[in-house]
């Protein structure tokens, strides 16, 4: 026989975070611990430590009991509520230690005496204990790691979707910056200009312009981005042939002489709505 220290923690309230860090782990009680008593702590959030709480009308944590086996019965002969400093505590706890000791002697005495007819039953009953402590302490475990694995889960998920999310938001900016700057510094037409090109806008709108036959296929994009209701983000298709002018790669500086863009070409301007369609995009063929 031993005696039992119970700890009853409780991890939203700071009183018992504080008391479990300065108190239950430290070095001292360990050693006191280890020297006279078994050891059994839970939170009250968790069922098993809710009966426990109950059945100590209603103990709230911070909660320490020495318990052990007097006049026939397990009795608590020390109990703690609250803050207290670790001296304190094993100042108390062993004079409890030290005044009870002869009770559990006297039991352990008779129990011996009656050793050979009970010897048996009671080791399976320990092991039936300790059996049912390591299963249960097995179980909340595993509910406690599930629990972590899914918030960190749901955690990644959060972080990604505003990590998207961000750089949705800063491509859109950059976008309506280059927009406007292409508007402030778009050229004016001259004589050159005989190139003459319709641009057919998502919403059904239309915009013409004259361009030299050796503007830039990146030129025209950016005289499209000028349009007041052209997207942030298109492609630009040509009617005849039917193709997609390339948004960037080595192509994408050839001149529309090169490209083979006749006058009054129709180029249709089509939204990307996603970025694989802007791969697409990029990578279709001329």
């Amino acid at each position: 026989l031993r005696f039992l220290l119970v700890y009853l923690h409780n991890e939203d309230d700071p009183t018992s975070v504080q008391f479990a860090n300065n108190v239950i782990c430290t070095n001292l009680l360990k050693s006191v611990v280890e020297d006279n008593l078994l050891f059994w702590s839970c939170s009250v959030k968790k069922r098993e430590g809710e009966c426990v709480s109950e059945s100590l009308n209603k103990a709230k944590a911070p909660f320490l009991g020495l318990l052990c086996f007097k006049e026939g019965q397990m009795r608590m002969v020390y109990k703690h509520q609250g803050f207290a400093t670790v001296e304190q505590v094993i100042s108390r706890l062993t004079t409890s230690i030290v005044e009870n000791e002869p009770h559990l002697n006297r039991q352990r005495s008779s129990r011996n005496r009656d050793r050979v007819s009970e010897s048996t039953s009671s080791q399976l009953l320990m092991q039936e204990q300790d059996a049912a402590y390591q299963e249960s302490l097995i179980r909340d475990q595993e509910r406690a790691r599930k629990k972590e694995e899914e918030e960190r889960a749901i955690r990644r998920i959060q972080e990604e979707e505003e990590r998207v999310e961000r750089e949705k938001q800063e491509k859109i900016a950059d976008r309506e910056a280059l927009r406007q700057k292409l508007k402030e510094n778009l050229p004016e037409q001259t004589k050159e200009d005989t190139l003459s090109l319709l641009f057919r806008l998502p919403n059904g709108s239309r915009v013409s312009r004259k361009f030299s036959p050796n503007t830039t296929i990146k030129e025209i994009y950016e005289f499209a981005l000028t349009c007041d209701e052209s997207p942030n983000f298109f492609t630009l298709v040509s009617n005849f042939p039917k193709r997609v002018l390339p948004v960037d790669g080595d192509a994408h500086d050839k001149t529309c002489v090169e490209m083979g863009i006749q006058n009054s070409t129709t180029l249709f301007v089509q939204e990307i709505l996603s970025e694989d369609e802007e791969s697409s995009a990029s990578e279709a063929d001329l």
